[in-house]
């Protein structure tokens, strides 16, 4: 499976764990970084360049997005 469908099936950003808990190798995860095809917010943090920006920033501060902020995000 490919990095980006398993970061697509997770809203479009993730922690490396979760990645890893999929079947992602570390090997994936380098090798998507350097060709670009995703973005490392941090350290364990990785997104697709279109990913929505607020759940990169719930992602990369270790929070979920709740109410509002979810609703917004799956269309309601």
């Amino acid at each position: 499976m490919r990095i980006e469908t398993v970061l697509t099936a997770l809203g479009g950003a993730a922690p490396t764990h979760a990645l890893y808990a999929r079947g992602i190798s570390r090997w994936e995860i380098a090798r998507g970084v350097d060709e670009d095809r995703v973005i490392r917010v941090r350290r364990g943090i990785l997104a697709l360049a279109d990913a929505p920006s607020d759940l990169v920033t719930a992602v990369s501060e270790h929070a979920r997005l709740t109410c509002v902020s979810a609703a917004r995000h799956y269309g309601l």
